[in-house]
């Protein structure tokens, strides 16, 4: 007897040795998760995910006897698996040390940048790629391509169908993902762009310009479009004497004059036809473009007199650069509009929202995107409002998650990688405590983000969020040194930032940004002389800040100093600042030639 037992536990032991000598490591294995399939809205319950090198191995019954085991193993149970987020609509590149924790921390893996540097957006995927930045996946376009004159400065401006055609093989040769058009490009220069797009095999998407009808859009190529811009305007009774107006045949200064972009709204509202609606639908429908509606962006916009969506919970974690200028009253939309103003803007939105679910019910393709960091939108926190926004619009919460999921895998053409959880896609996930498909805002009970196979958890993302509102929430040292500035010298002020760094160092928010942005108030206000001065002691404080020598550049240049400027500029440019320093660069070279 005693030598049976001592038989049958030599082959036990012997069993299990082989079995843990056999078992194959992994990076992570994700144990006895729900996880949702945002295809079918399903849930597969009691699952372990196992991911190795980036990518998802396996996914197996939790009952069964695994034969993996993880350097790292997070137990899932009562919690649930969705692929990670995407934010359709972004602009990031320049704010990425403040915005990439803020993504990461709302379970955002992917962007779309609507207004890109494309040198720039490189070297931020090599720090990513290398380890030495924690950040999502990124597509990207160039400046923006927009008429002439351009409504934002730093967009690339096309005149004439040459220029636009131009442009488009620049930036395509540079390695745009895609290229973002703009609304004051003219007819003629926004299809030849479209052509050279086709040509190119390039991608092009954003507001469907002024003069340009949607079916035109459609039918040149563009894959999607921004803001509902042009969709209520096809469903207008009146559209082809609006488009007459904007091509200038017919003059209609309502529309077109300093209050034509509300009059514009309230000429679409009442005009609005929804037998037109259905046309609209069936267009989109039967075509391959995509509507991002942005209706975060669009609510704030609309709702920024009153406080109802600002948020002011999430304003500690953003940057002061970020939100200086989202005072109603520093921006051309909102300055001088009227009670009825807003009224009008929030029927609008209004209406934007009732067309959607018979769109989406009529075959109409989605996405998901915030256009942060306009006014009262926020990296991350927005996205999950925009899904909200989705549902309460009619969207079940499986269309709604799919629009930040699935749908932005099809857009983009990378199913195969991105968008499910499923074996062989890369392993972008995020760990929920509660069912999303039961409600849409369980897409916020985050306990954990896998990014390219790395798991990190809620409390390690909001360690680092609360260190960004630590020092966005001390007071400002631009604001400390201004009025020394202005009652005294530029010499004084450095002096004192020099007294207070030395003996309140956590007791201002010392960020180069700050310096940066006090330079440029000093710009505005004329005192260029100041301005170079507070510039050149922020690169002397800050070395390796980039756009701090671009800064510079500006000021100098302004100085009619461009020897100097061009030297800032190049210096910008070698720190890794980008397009933005090599078009100013460039430009100066060609007045100098």
């Amino acid at each position: 007897m005693k030598n049976t037992f001592r038989f049958l536990l030599a082959l036990t032991l012997s069993v299990l040795l082989h079995s843990c000598e056999t078992k194959k490591q992994v990076d992570l294995i994700i144990s006895d998760v729900h996880v949702v399939d945002v295809v079918t809205g399903e849930v597969l319950p009691h699952m372990d995910v196992i991911i190795s090198n980036e990518r998802i191995a396996a996914i197996l019954d939790h009952s069964i006897h695994s034969p993996y085991t993880a350097k790292t193993e997070i137990d899932g149970s009562d919690h649930y698996l969705i692929p990670g987020l995407w934010d359709m609509h972004t602009h990031t590149w320049w704010g990425y040390d403040d915005f990439f924790p803020l993504l990461i921390a709302n379970g955002v893996t992917g962007i779309r940048e609507m207004f890109g540097d494309i040198t720039a957006v490189n070297i931020i995927r090599e720090k990513i790629k290398n380890d030495t930045l924690i950040g999502p996946e990124i597509v990207t376009a160039g400046a923006i391509i927009d008429g002439s004159p351009a409504l934002w400065p730093e967009s690339e401006e096309a005149a004439t169908p040459e220029e636009g055609r131009a442009l488009v093989r620049k930036q395509h040769s540079a390695g745009a993902d895609f290229i973002k058009v703009y609304s004051y490009l003219d007819r003629d220069t926004y299809f030849a762009i479209a052509d050279e797009c086709n040509k190119l095999n390039i991608p092009f998407g954003g507001h469907i310009p002024d003069q340009v009808k949607l079916e035109e859009a459609i039918a040149a190529g563009q894959k999607s479009a921004e803001h509902f811009i042009s969709l209520l305007e096809y469903c207008s009774t009146e559209r082809d004497y609006y488009y007459d107006v904007m091509a200038g045949r017919i003059s209609d200064t309502t529309l077109t004059g300093e209050d034509g972009f509300i009059n514009t709204m309230e000429f679409m509202m009442s005009s609005f036809s929804e037998a037109k609606l259905d046309d609209l639908t069936q267009l989109l429908a039967n075509s391959d473009m995509w509507i991002c509606p942005t209706s975060t962006v669009n609510r704030a916009f609309a709702y920024i007199d009153t406080t109802q969506y600002k948020h002011f919970d999430r304003l500690a974690f953003m940057p002061d650069y970020a939100v200086r200028n989202w005072d109603p009253q520093e921006q051309p939309w909102f300055t001088n509009k009227t009670e009825a103003d807003f009224n009008t803007w929030k029927e609008w939105y209004r209406l934007s929202l009732k067309a959607m679910k018979p769109m989406l019910d009529g075959g109409v393709k989605f996405l998901a995107g915030t256009d942060y960091p306009n006014a009262y939108t926020y990296p991350g926190f927005s996205l999950h409002d925009e899904l909200e926004i989705f549902v309460e619009a009619g969207f079940t919460n499986l269309e709604a998650l799919q629009t930040a999921t699935l749908n932005p895998a099809k857009f983009l053409n990378v199913t195969t990688e991105l968008g499910t959880v499923a074996p062989g896609k890369v392993a972008n996930l995020l760990l929920l405590e509660k069912n999303p498909l039961e409600s849409i805002s369980n897409s916020r009970t985050i306990k954990g983000v896998v990014l390219r196979g790395v798991y990190i958890s809620a409390e390690e993302s909001q360690l680092k969020i609360k260190r960004l509102a630590r020092k966005n929430t001390r007071p400002k040292i631009r604001e400390a040194l201004l009025p020394i500035l202005l009652e005294e010298d530029v010499q004084a002020a450095i002096a004192h930032y020099n007294q207070l760094l030395k003996e309140e160092p956590d007791g201002f928010n010392f960020d180069e940004e700050q310096l940066n942005t006090l330079g440029y108030d000093l710009l505005n206000m004329e005192r260029v002389d100041q301005a170079i001065v507070m510039f050149r002691f922020n690169v002397k404080m800050h070395p390796y800040y980039a756009n701090g020598y671009d800064s510079l550049g500006d000021a100098l240049l302004a100085n009619n100093d461009t020897v100097g400027a061009q030297r800032a500029y190049q210096k910008a440019l070698d720190l890794g600042m980008g397009d933005v320093s090599k078009n100013k660069l460039e430009k100066l070279n060609a007045t100098r030639d």
